[in-house]
């Protein structure tokens, strides 16, 4: 996708959270939000300079991480780990990473 495209999306989940809340329905779509906001933000947990804005978008929903069926094991560790303020193992995976050439 598109770096727009996901920005969108991002949006459009975070507005559909924001309108259950509202209807107070929220708890009952909790786990599947929290999938879908996981799976859209996904590129983020990528890219060290872009962390700050995953844990904006992500702000709820830890417990559902690794239960989330749309994301692959690596990403629900970097999102565990980013997450859980432990943020420095996922910059030095993210550099050897780099080092490697993956």
């Amino acid at each position: 996708m598109s770096r727009r495209t996901e920005s969108d999306e991002q949006w459009v989940y975070q507005d559909i959270i924001r309108f259950f809340k509202e209807q107070g329905v929220y708890e009952d779509y909790r786990k599947v939000m929290s999938w879908r906001v996981l799976k859209s933000t996904q590129e983020l947990l990528l890219a060290p300079s872009e962390h700050h804005r995953f844990i904006e978008l992500f702000n709820d929903g830890k417990e559902f991480i690794f239960s989330c069926p749309f994301v692959n094991k690596k990403i629900k560790i970097l999102a565990w780990l980013i997450t859980h303020n432990l943020r420095p193992a996922v910059v030095m995976f993210d550099r050897m990473r780099s080092m490697i050439g993956r």
